[in-house]
């Protein structure tokens, strides 16, 4: 744990290596993330069990039970309830945040790559493949498989709203969706292959990166469809349209929707 304002390391948390780990294998960290409120620090590798630990004393206050040891990257909730993993062995697990205790296994057909809680916690979003899934984050129960990505999705990113979904493959594009409608909005083109993705806080601009070194930065009038483009406007104005307003929002053209479907499974 590094200071802000320093740039020097305040604190140092170890977790412990997962049971089933070869003598001949090195423990490696694979990511850490502070809870919500900064009290606690989430720590998860490929040969670590996932551990709690308190950001203020170093003390260990939980580790996930693990079946195979290890998971290569553990992430909060936004409310801090819940602590979501992707494990060693494929699996995506969701525990209670307070006593380790593990609520359910989401059934995945291969290896997620990344997985990312809405604003709300409603809903998670796990890309593993070609595709991305949608699960109820209460039940666990899956919403929809959306499709169109020809290789390996790699980042997956809510909108702060939640209304949008990002997704980044390593097929050179980064796909927009409607949360709500489970249909693709826009496809942004890439010269390279996508490594990573995030919208700003406010939602106005999505960036990503690419494996041949460049980034980009759009704004959704570049790449959202008209309609939501005016839902955007409606909620940021009480009054009707000034004639800059409509040049701006109702001059923008789309951006292209095509190419992406949603399936839905049965209840």
């Amino acid at each position: 744990l590094w200071d802000l304002g320093t740039g020097k390391p305040v604190r140092r948390y170890v977790a412990p290596a997962s049971p089933t780990k070869l003598p001949f294998e090195l423990d490696t960290l694979d990511s850490a993330e502070l809870s919500p409120d900064g009290s606690r620090v989430l720590t998860a590798g490929f040969d670590l069990r996932p551990g709690v630990f308190d950001a203020a004393t170093d003390r260990q206050l939980l580790l996930l039970a693990e079946p195979d040891g290890g998971a290569y990257r553990a992430l909060y909730s936004h409310d801090g309830k819940t602590i979501l993993t992707l494990s060693a062995d494929g699996g995506v697990r969701l525990w209670d945040a307070a006593t380790g205790r593990l609520r359910f296994v989401l059934p995945h057909p291969r290896t997620v790559l990344d997985a990312a809680f809405a604003p709300d916690d409603s809903v998670v979003a796990t890309s593993a493949g070609k595709t991305v899934r949608l699960w109820e984050a209460r039940s666990g129960h899956m919403l929809a498989v959306l499709s169109g990505h020809t290789d390996d999705v790699v980042r997956v990113a809510f909108s702060p709203d939640g209304r949008y979904l990002a997704t980044g493959s390593s097929d050179r594009t980064v796909r927009v969706w409607s949360v709500a409608t489970r249909r693709q909005l826009a496809l942004l083109h890439r010269t390279g292959a996508v490594t990573d993705l995030a919208f700003s806080p406010d939602g106005g601009l999505l960036a990503s990166s690419g494996a041949d070194g460049s980034a980009e930065i759009v704004r959704h009038e570049s790449f959202l469809p008209l309609e939501d483009l005016l839902g955007l406007a409606a909620h940021r104005v009480t009054r009707g349209f000034t004639a800059a307003e409509r040049a701006r929002y109702l001059g923008t053209g789309s951006g292209s929707g095509q190419g992406g479907t949603a399936t839905t499974p049965p209840p």
